[in-house]
């Protein structure tokens, strides 16, 4: 009997010990919480510094302008941020597409603020899905390119088979030919096309046929002489019943390659050309009498082309324009000229015009040199080496 009570006893106090043990910890951990509670929240973390140098930031690279019509123009900003410590530099702002304009853009931005790129999308000769690169050059010291984008989608009322019939391309002076293209209705509903009458002296004459009602369309289209030198060109509209598209253009066009052909014609620059940029230039002779080039001059003696003969072919003289950094041509522009021993053209010139906007002095730092200098009257000194 005595044995169990002491076993009791035994138990009872080991169970007090075990609830002052909890009891000690509970306050513990009461305690330590309520210090917590009463010292200051830690401080959150510093916002990181500017990354050193200028720094090129666009949040939205890419811009979706949606669904258009054919026709429709599309203009956009893209907005850039300075993130660095530094003067960014806009040196280049260019489209990789003809259909792309990039008009007079934000060149010097701040560290800290936003400039802005605006961008003119025309949507004449676009169908379907598409996608425009536009490339940024600026003076960033580690990376110095960026690309933007442009994308959507671009509706058109009808389409044609086969795709480029009505370009008629390289042509002999006495061709003459006529093409049956199909048109078909890609707007969604039922569709009217009026055939417009095309100018009196084009050498291109057209006559429409509805196949299908409301879907298809048959087109003949005739090319014949005369034909000018160089390229025919015409812009065949039908008027349509979509009021969103009132008008559905078709260019037609056609290349009579002149007896002696220069390619290009012509050649514009803008000034924005950060290191010395090298255009070709090339003279065919397409006729059947053989004629030399004696020596070639220009307006700017910096701007004489060097002939490049390892390149040359039969009947072809090619050349080599090297166009100094940032270099734009005045308002006027300025002129290449060949001399040539040919019966009937003695000069074959080659324009150089401006174009764009010109990069500020902060872009392209001191004013070109100037010409050297000339005596009045007298005409620029001929190149007479390797020409």
């Amino acid at each position: 009997m005595r044995s169990g009570m002491r076993g009791d006893r035994a138990a009872r106090v080991w169970l007090a010990i075990a609830m002052s043990a909890a009891l000690a910890s509970w306050i513990v951990v009461a305690a330590r919480a309520q210090v917590a509670a009463t010292q200051p929240a830690a401080s959150a973390p510093a916002a990181s510094a500017p990354a050193a140098g200028p720094v090129f930031l666009c949040e939205q690279p890419k811009f979706d302008f949606g669904s258009v019509w054919a026709g429709q123009r599309v203009e956009h900003a893209f907005l850039v941020k300075n993130a660095g410590t530094e003067l960014l530099k806009i040196l280049e702002f260019k489209p990789t597409c003809s259909c792309t304009l990039t008009p007079d853009y934000q060149r010097l931005i701040q560290p800290g603020e936003v400039g802005k790129l605006p961008t003119i999308l025309s949507t004449d000769h676009l169908r379907g899905r598409i996608l425009k690169d536009l490339v940024v050059v600026t003076n960033e010291r580690n990376r110095s390119s960026h690309t933007l984008h442009i994308t959507g989608e671009v509706r058109t009322v009808a389409k044609i088979q086969p795709v480029g019939a009505n370009h008629f391309q390289r042509i002999r002076p006495d061709f003459r030919e006529t093409r049956e293209i199909t048109i078909i209705n890609t707007s969604g509903r039922k569709l009217q096309l009026e055939a417009t009458p095309l100018p009196s002296r084009s050498p291109f004459s057209a006559v429409l046929k509805e196949t299908k009602p409301g879907e298809e369309f048959k087109l003949y289209l005739t090319a014949a002489p005369p034909y000018r030198e160089g390229s025919n060109s015409a812009k065949l509209r039908f008027k349509t019943n979509i009021p969103e598209s009132p008008y559905y253009d078709l260019d037609v066009t056609a290349y009579l390659p002149g007896r002696i052909e220069i390619g290009p014609p012509k050649m514009l620059v803008d000034g924005n050309q950060r290191e010395p940029q090298k255009r070709p230039l090339r003279i065919v002779n397409n006729g059947s009498e053989p004629f030399e080039i004696l020596e070639v001059t220009a307006s700017d003696p910096r701007l004489v082309p060097k002939r490049r003969t390892e390149r040359e072919q039969p009947n072809t003289f090619y050349y080599e324009l090297t166009i100094p950094a940032f270099y734009r041509p005045p308002p006027r522009g300025e002129t290449i000229v060949f001399k040539t021993n040919d019966k009937e053209k003695k000069e074959l010139r080659v324009p150089i015009l401006p174009y764009g906007v010109p990069p500020p002095p902060e872009i392209s730092g001191k004013p070109a040199a100037p010409r050297p200098a000339q005596v009045p009257g007298n005409p620029p000194k001929p190149y007479r080496g390797n020409h």
